[in-house]
C-alpha cells in the first residue's frame, strides 16, 4: 500500500520527487540526504536524520498524541501532517497530504530555500 501511495507522489511531482531504492543502508541513506534540498516521509528514521541534518522535512504522523509528543523531531524546518487514525497515517487523505506538500513548497519557495529543478 506505501507502495502504491508514494508512485502515485512520484507521479504527481514529476523531477522533483524520487523514491529511496530498496537495499540502500541507513549509512548510504545519509549520505544521501545530504544533497537533498527537502524530505516528504511517514513517521521513520528518515524524520529524525533529515531534522538533525537541518533539512526541511514534510512528516506524517498518526494520531497517537502520547507518542507524537515525545518522539516527533523538534527541529524549526518541520512541518507535520497528522492522521485521525491513532495507530497509522492512512488517515490522512490524498487531499490533506496534497495540500501540506503545496504549503511546504511555498514556504520553502518563500524561504529561498528550494532551487528549480534543472
Amino acid at each position: 500500500n506505501e507502495q502504491r501511495l508514494a508512485r502515485t507522489a512520484l507521479e504527481a511531482g514529476g523531477e522533483n520527487v524520487t523514491l529511496l531504492p530498496t537495499g540502500v543502508s541507513i549509512m548510504e541513506l545519509i549520505a544521501l540526504m545530504g544533497h537533498l534540498q527537502a524530505v516528504v516521509s511517514v513517521d521513520t528514521s528518515i524524520c529524525h536524520i533529515a531534522a538533525n541534518l537541518n533539512i526541511p522535512l514534510l512528516a506524517m504522523y498518526n494520531g497517537n498524541n502520547f507518542n507524537f509528543s515525545r518522539w516527533y523531531p523538534y527541529s524549526k524546518r518541520v512541518w507535520i501532517v497528522r492522521s485521525p487514525d491513532w495507530k497509522s497515517v492512512d488517515g490522512i487523505t490524498y487531499e490533506q497530504l496534497a495540500k501540506a506538500v503545496e504549503s511546504f513548497i511555498a514556504d520553502l519557495s518563500d524561504q529561498s530555500v528550494l532551487k528549480q529543478a534543472q
